[in-house]
């Protein structure tokens, strides 16, 4: 069973493999010609949104309901761009494959359930994961079907809105422009979504398989006294060998990741900063109050106001079960209670 543990990590590279060939980002794919057209229809795109991002540079919110699509996309070239023909992913995932073919024969059961029980949690995160970012994507690229639908039966008129803002040199007020436009947006749908679950499964797999080797390392160590009574005195320059290979793969991995991480990094404050502005925004109702013509309405309108006033200030926030909120405050509480735990639980290892 534990054998069959190393085939699944190989078949996980393989789907990812597929994953990101379809967009020709796999490391190790020798054509060019999907990369080239998914670089340029996605470089075409999200020149398209930051020209839309320009267009409003006078609004702030706009700026900031922009901003967050015009991230990703980005994100999505930035990713096409390091993955095509990397050498080190290329190295890295060569070095996987043999690893798992040598485990076959090389470890012993319980090391085998070792490396599996890592192998398992990566391989649940990854579902998890693209499930969720398949989700997302689904209901993102859907969100303005419903208002068209629901302003087709009142017999009203709406704006043709599409799934990605772009800027666009001419009106989409036809209902056949407007199809063929949502059609086109499709395609960056997809590639968002292979882009984000291909590079971050490959990632995962990677990790997941040293952290495996690491866990069997560290049970070679605890038993390692064993061994030399049984004679064999070769076991510490084995384990010494191994674990500069596995430090190895570690930092070449950070190589081949460090600038996907930062750009991950990067736009994830952007967006938490966004959001956060957009749960702001409500304290505005307050300063609107107080601006305006309250002094020349009745009495009795005007104390009317100050109740809207007074539960402005009150933040708008998002709970964890109704109990814990989501600050800074909090989250520096979680980190230092998290720390606490892995220090007791260190003292009683």
């Amino acid at each position: 069973m534990q054998e069959d543990e190393f085939t699944e990590t190989t078949d996980w590279l393989t789907n990812t493999e597929r994953i990101l060939t379809v967009v020709g980002t796999w490391p190790k794919n020798k054509t060019n010609l999907r990369f080239i057209l998914s670089l340029v229809y996605m470089t075409i795109f999200v020149v398209m949104q930051w020209a839309d991002f320009v267009s409003h540079i006078d609004d702030l919110q706009e700026l900031a309901d922009i901003l967050c699509e015009t991230v990703v996309g980005t994100m999505v070239v930035i990713k096409l761009l390091v993955f095509h023909k990397n050498r080190v992913l290329s190295k890295m995932i060569d070095a996987v494959n043999q690893d798992c073919e040598n485990n076959k024969t090389r470890l012993s059961p319980s090391e085998k359930r070792k490396y599996a029980l890592c192998n398992s949690k990566g391989k649940t995160f990854v579902k998890i994961f693209t499930f969720f970012v398949g989700a997302t994507c689904v209901f993102y690229y859907l969100k303005p079907l419903p208002i068209i639908v629901l302003a087709a039966n009142r017999n009203g008129s709406t704006s043709l809105v599409l799934p990605f803002r772009t800027s666009l040199s001419f009106e989409r007020t036809d209902a056949y422009v407007y199809a063929v436009l949502y059609v086109c947006q499709m395609g960056a749908l997809l590639q968002i979504f292979l882009g984000y679950v291909g590079t971050h499964a490959l990632l995962i797999t990677l990790m997941m398989h040293i952290c495996g080797e690491l866990s069997v390392l560290s049970e070679r160590i605890v038993n390692i006294k064993k061994q030399m009574e049984k004679g064999h005195r070769c076991e510490i320059q084995k384990i010494i060998t191994r674990h500069l290979r596995l430090i190895w793969m570690a930092k070449e991995i950070d190589t081949a990741f460090t600038v996907v991480l930062l750009s991950q990094v990067i736009s994830s404050e952007i967006m938490i900063c966004v959001a956060g502005f957009n749960m702001i925004v409500s304290t505005r109702i307050s300063d609107a109050v107080y601006d305006c013509a309250w002094y020349e309405m009745p009495p009795s309108q005007a104390k009317d106001l100050i109740l809207v006033m007074a539960r402005s200030q009150k933040p708008l926030h998002l709970t964890a079960g109704k109990v814990f909120v989501f600050s800074l405050e909090i989250f520096s509480e979680f980190v230092k209670t998290s720390m606490a735990y892995l220090s007791v639980l260190r003292a009683m290892t």
